[in-house]
């Protein structure tokens, strides 16, 4: 009966919400899911999710490739390295 009234409690309740996902939003949870969903095939909103929270953590490097029609990256100046830089 006191577990009930508690659950009520905002203060328990968001501690109870902040240890759940303290528990559950490790790597080694997200790389699980990854493979359970790889194995049991599509499913679009968890792999954008997981998408999403691994940019979040930079656990994935993106490449960029970056060219110049006219003149090598090694020629250009910095201010016209960083304007390339923004483009992308």
């Amino acid at each position: 009966m006191a577990g009930s009234r508690l659950i009520r409690n905002d203060k328990i309740l968001a501690r109870i919400n902040a240890l759940m996902l303290e528990q559950f939003n490790t790597d080694a949870m997200f790389d699980s899911k990854i493979l359970e969903i790889a194995l049991r095939g599509k499913d679009s909103d968890a792999l954008n999710a997981i998408k999403h929270r691994n940019d979040l953590k930079q656990r994935i490097t993106k490449k960029v490739e970056m060219t110049t029609i006219d003149r090598p990256l090694a020629h250009l100046s910095d201010t016209e390295l960083e304007e390339l830089v923004k483009s992308t």
